[in-house]
This record gives structure tokens, C-alpha cells and sequence, in this order.
């Protein structure tokens, strides 16, 4: 009864040491969600977006990304940009995002529809966006 003392002592001893009181987010950095689409201007800068409203951004040709706060938690699927300064962002529940600063900020703006939207590209001016992606909807 006595080994049994100290062995369940040890045990609890070894838990209390090792025992952390906060979670810190390590790996894999910048964070941990999927990321459904990524979309370079050039060489060195592009945005991803994902699961959760994860987005993420480099600007050294990905060698080094940083989060991005979308401020929604709806996945989005996919990212375009009209020009250096003007990005969008679509997903789930019909969520669409722009960014008018390079993607460093994002506003939600009206879609219209509560559909989950899978694609959106520039085209001839406009802003084209799928949501079954056989169904094609423009956006003026």
C-alpha cells in the first residue's frame, strides 16, 4: 500500500509540474485553419482565405505570412483582387468581404443571397461570382 502512496504521489506531482495555466497557439503559425484559396498579385504579395473566416497574408513571396482578422467565423472559399488595392473575398451564407487597402482591413458587403458562394473573378469590369459553380452571377 505504501509503493502505491508514493507511485500515485509521483504521478500527481509529475501532472502539477507539467500542468499549463493557458493554451498559446504554436504551430502551424500564423494559425491552424484550412486555408481554401490563395491569390498572388505578383511574386511576393498574395492573401489566402479558409475555414472560419481564416485569412492570411504575405508580402515576401511566402516565405513569411501573417493573420488577417475578417471579423466573421463563416468559411470563406475563395479570394480576388480588381488591382493592387482592391481585393474580395467570398464564402458560406452568402459572406462577401472587400478590401480597399491592399487587404490589410476588410468590410463585409451585401450579396444579395444566404447561398454559399464558391468563386469570385474580375472580368471586363465586373465582378463575377459562382456559387454551384454552373450557375454564374455578375456583380456590377
Amino acid at each position: 500500500m505504501k509503493q502505491f502512496v508514493i507511485i500515485a504521489t509521483a504521478i500527481t506531482i509529475n501532472f502539477y509540474v507539467y500542468a499549463q495555466e493557458t493554451w498559446v497557439w504554436q504551430q502551424p503559425v500564423p494559425q491552424g485553419n484550412a486555408i481554401h484559396s490563395l491569390a498572388f498579385f505578383n511574386s511576393s504579395k498574395a492573401v489566402g482565405v479558409g475555414q472560419y473566416g481564416a485569412m492570411i497574408k504575405t508580402s515576401d513571396g511566402g516565405n513569411s505570412w501573417w493573420e488577417l482578422q475578417s471579423g466573421i467565423y463563416t468559411d470563406l472559399n475563395d479570394v480576388h483582387f480588381t488591382d493592387a488595392m482592391n481585393w474580395f473575398a467570398v464564402g458560406n451564407s452568402g459572406i462577401m468581404l472587400n478590401s480597399t487597402d491592399g487587404g490589410e482591413t476588410w468590410q463585409i458587403i451585401s450579396s444579395g443571397t444566404q447561398i454559399n458562394l464558391k468563386k469570385i473573378r474580375f472580368y471586363d469590369h465586373r465582378l463575377w461570382v459562382c456559387w454551384d459553380c454552373r450557375l454564374v452571377n455578375k456583380a456590377s
